[in-house]
C-alpha cells in the first residue's frame, strides 16, 4: 500500500535519515498508524534497530535496517516529527507500507480517522 508523505520522500529521505531527523507529520503518522492497525504479517519498514533478517544499510554516518517487524511493533516505534524513540521506525523511501494481509476497516473507524485529523485535514465524509 503507497501512502504519499510530504518530507518523507524523494531526495528528503536521505538526508533526514542521514541527519537523524523525521518529517512524517502528525496527520501522516495517524493514517500510516492506522493502516498499520489493520495490517497483518510482518511489515516492510526502515527501522534504526535491528531485527532477525533485516540488512544494515548506512546513511551518512548512522546506521538502518531494512526490516520486516509485526504490526505493532511498527505502530509504537513509528517516529513523527519532533520526536525521537530509542526504537525508531520510518516509512520506506518509495512510500510503501508493505505487509502480507491488510483487515479492512469499518466505515466508523475510517470516520474517527477522519475525525482525529482535526485540523490537519478538513475533509469531512458524510
Amino acid at each position: 500500500m503507497r501512502i504519499s508523505t510530504r518530507l518523507e520522500s524523494s531526495v528528503f529521505w536521505d538526508s533526514m535519515r542521514a541527519s537523524d531527523t523525521c518529517g512524517l507529520s502528525p496527520d501522516e503518522h495517524a493514517v500510516a498508524s492506522f493502516l498499520l492497525k489493520h495490517a497483518r504479517g510482518a511489515c516492510g519498514m526502515v527501522t534504526d534497530f535491528p531485527s532477525e533478517g533485516s540488512v544494515t544499510r548506512v546513511l551518512g554516518k548512522r546506521r538502518y535496517f531494512d526490516s520486516r517487524i509485526d504490526p505493532a511493533t511498527a505502530m509504537k516505534t513509528l517516529r513523527v516529527a519532533g520526536a525521537k524513540s530509542p526504537k525508531n521506525s520510518y516509512v520506506r523511501r518509495d512510500e510503501m507500507l508493505e505487509f502480507a494481509g491488510f483487515e479492512g476497516p469499518s466505515e466508523d473507524e475510517w470516520l474517527g480517522l477522519f475525525d482525529q485529523l482535526g485540523e490537519w485535514c478538513f475533509f469531512a465524509p458524510e
